[in-house]
């Protein structure tokens, strides 16, 4: 394959995986940093990282979940580890 013709390919790739991306965060809400973020300070003052959990799980039990809104604090809901491993970014 000459090099021209792998430069066409590679930019047609680049071109698509940038299309896919931009499709992911149009439909997504994109809140994981933030809910690291807010864990990690809630663990560094020694708050509990799954406060949220309750509300949220309330929430969307009652049907008041809507995905599009971006006032809902998402929960933390993973292991305590990648909580810790945020806390010097706080």
């Amino acid at each position: 394959m000459n090099r021209w013709l792998q430069g066409v390919v590679v930019a047609v790739l680049v071109a698509l995986v940038a299309w896919w991306g931009v499709g992911v965060y149009r439909i997504t809400n994109n809140h994981d940093f933030e809910i690291f973020y807010r864990a990690a300070e809630r663990l560094r003052t020694g708050e509990n990282i799954y406060a949220e959990s309750r509300a949220f799980r309330e929430a969307l039990e009652s049907g008041q979940f809507n995905m599009q809104d971006d006032s809902i604090q998402w929960p933390y809901g993973n292991p305590p580890l990648l909580a810790i491993l945020t806390v010097p970014l706080t």
